[in-house]
C-alpha cells in the first residue's frame, strides 16, 4: 500500500447534482466562514475562470506543521458551484469536507464529492458521511482513491 501522504488527488465537493443550488453558494459568505474557522487561512478572489466564465475564490488553509491545503471555489452559475481541494491527501481534504458539511452546507446530507481520478474514469459522485469526525470522512475518501486505483 502506498503512503497516504503520497496519494494526492484533486477532490471536488459540491451539492447533489439533482439539487445543485442546495448550498446557495456565495463566495463572500464562504470566504468569511472559512477565515473565521481556520486562523491564518486566506481567501482571494480570482475573477472569472474556466470555459464557462465563473467567479472563483482561491483558498489556503493551514494544517499545522508548515503544511497547507490549497483549494479553489468556483460559481459558474449564481448560488451553484463546487469547492476543490487541490492535490490533497484524503486526510487533508477531509478537513475541508468536514467544515463544509458541519458549518457551510445547510444540511449534513448535502455534501457530495468526486475526484480527478473518478472524472477520468466516468465514475459517479460519492457522498460524504452525514455524521462522524474527520477520520470517518478521510476513510471514505481513501476508499474512493483505492476504488479508482483498481
Amino acid at each position: 500500500m502506498t503512503d497516504e501522504a503520497a496519494r494526492r488527488v484533486t477532490f471536488s465537493f459540491a451539492a447533489p447534482v439533482d439539487n445543485a443550488a442546495a448550498w446557495n453558494l456565495d463566495l463572500d459568505v464562504f470566504a468569511n466562514g472559512l477565515l473565521q474557522a481556520f486562523p491564518g487561512a486566506s481567501a482571494t478572489r480570482e475573477g472569472e475562470l474556466g470555459p464557462h466564465p465563473s467567479d472563483a475564490l482561491r483558498i489556503e488553509i493551514p494544517l499545522g506543521g508548515g503544511a497547507w491545503l490549497e483549494g479553489l471555489v468556483t460559481t459558474p452559475y449564481p448560488k451553484v458551484g463546487s469547492v476543490l481541494a487541490l492535490t490533497a491527501s484524503a486526510a487533508e481534504a477531509a478537513i475541508l469536507a468536514r467544515w463544509i458539511r458541519d458549518f457551510y452546507a445547510p444540511s449534513p446530507d448535502l455534501v457530495y464529492f468526486t475526484s480527478d481520478l473518478a472524472l477520468d474514469q466516468g465514475a459517479d459522485y460519492g457522498q460524504i458521511p452525514s455524521a462522524g469526525d474527520t477520520h470517518a470522512i478521510a476513510r471514505v475518501l481513501r476508499e474512493h482513491i483505492d476504488d479508482m486505483d483498481e
